[in-house]
């Protein structure tokens, strides 16, 4: 908020493939990849949970949805 209200002018020049690379490694960097190779310790309702987060994010490309479907 702070950057949009103070910087606003500032933050328009930087390109959205910039922006786009970010976001996809900062999501990279905070999936956390061991879950995947322990999914099967897991509990079934969790697991459940993990991957219809995990699919709905990726099949819709809107975090917004995976939240809501893992909730």
């Amino acid at each position: 908020m702070f950057l949009i209200i103070v910087l606003g002018n500032i933050v328009v020049q930087i390109p959205i493939a910039a922006l786009a690379g970010v976001m996809i490694m900062v999501s990279i960097s905070t999936f956390d990849w061991k879950s995947v190779t322990t999914l099967h310790k897991l509990p079934r309702t969790d697991a459940v949970v993990l991957v219809a987060t995990v699919l709905t994010v990726v099949m819709t490309g809107n975090l917004a949805y995976g939240v809501l479907g893992g909730v």
